[in-house]
């Protein structure tokens, strides 16, 4: 078991580079990933990013949310209790993040159904892009055999040709992770191999409402479902709330837990009601009344720029 993360940002005092004649100086920031287990072993990782004007803490940050939650729950007993408190909360859909080992998220996932599999809510599993084809396969016919609403991502996106005969396997739905193929061509292209079940993405990482309305015209063409990720902060989950209210074919809303990391800096964040749904946002815009106050206690930099002055300034 997982008993310490450590997650560096080195950004060195040394001399730049530059690629290339008309392109600024790179810094260079090196991520560096520490993990210690119960029994003293030590791995280590390390990641590079390159921007211009200042080091890249980016990925130090997205290490910052997923790092307290590896691994979240110990053993299939915590997911099954952990199922029960969400239900108490009126939760009627729960995807699950485990392991990505094969027989151990199976031993979890036939223990949650067990229990919990006659109370008329829906499962889904992410393998997170962790297994192989065989291991999909097994994995997809016991989710079918305990009827799961889907298998997200049990193998990397780009194998098109692998989730095209994992589908003519198994019963359950298929879909993808959603974060590499986005752009409106290649998302076309990829359906005409049949690899998903439904079209999957954040509208926030595939390029904003617009992006998102070609991507969900496209699935509406092949007779897709379209199903939204929302994991992050409530500004994040508010774009996709909305996308999805405004979309006939979307069906489920992903709320992550725990709660409370993901609703900082907000009044009113999003949270499931006793009849399995999330109310829709009535405020203008987006719905989301944002606490500045906290959001400047977190500010790590910023800028402004106006029309008189179009040049970057850092002082608001």
């Amino acid at each position: 078991m997982i008993e310490r993360i450590e997650v560096s940002a080195v950004g060195p005092d040394v001399a730049l580079q530059s690629w290339a004649s008309e392109l600024p100086p790179q810094n260079a920031t090196l991520t560096i990933v520490r993990v210690f287990d119960e029994d003293g072993t030590e791995g280590i990782g390390a990641t590079p990013s390159y921007s211009t004007g200042r080091f890249d803490r980016a990925v130090l940050e997205s290490l910052r949310l997923i790092a307290p939650r590896v691994p979240m729950l110990t053993d299939a007993q915590a997911y099954v209790e952990f199922v029960a408190e969400m239900r108490a909360q009126g939760f009627r859909a729960v995807k699950f993040h485990a392991w990505c080992e094969p027989e151990r998220d199976l031993e979890m996932l036939r223990a949650v159904h067990a229990a919990h599999g006659d109370a008329g809510i829906a499962f889904m599993h992410d393998g997170e892009q962790r297994y192989d084809r065989r291991s999909a396969a097994l994995v997809g016919r016991e989710l079918d055999a305990m009827g799961f609403a889907w298998l997200e991502a049990p193998l990397v996106d780009l194998d098109l040709d692998g989730y095209r005969d994992l589908r003519r396997q198994v019963g359950v739905p298929i879909l993808p992770g959603g974060n590499t193929i986005l752009e409106v061509q290649q998302v076309g292209q990829a359906l005409r191999m049949a690899p998903w079940d439904a079209v999957r993405f954040d509208v926030t990482i595939a390029g904003g409402f617009t992006a998102a309305r070609k991507l969900a015209g496209l699935a509406d063409a092949w007779g897709l479902r379209v199903e939204l990720q929302s994991w992050g902060y409530t500004l994040i989950q508010a774009a996709n709330l909305h996308f999805g209210l405004a979309h006939e074919h979307s069906g489920y809303f992903e709320l992550p837990v725990p709660h409370e990391p993901y609703e900082y800096g907000v009044e009113n964040p999003y949270r499931i009601q006793p009849d399995g749904y999330v109310d829709a946002p009535t405020a203008p815009g987006l719905g989301v009344v944002v606490d500045w106050e906290r959001m400047d206690a977190a500010r790590l930099s910023s800028f402004a720029c106006t029309a008189r002055n179009p040049e970057p300034s850092e002082e608001i």
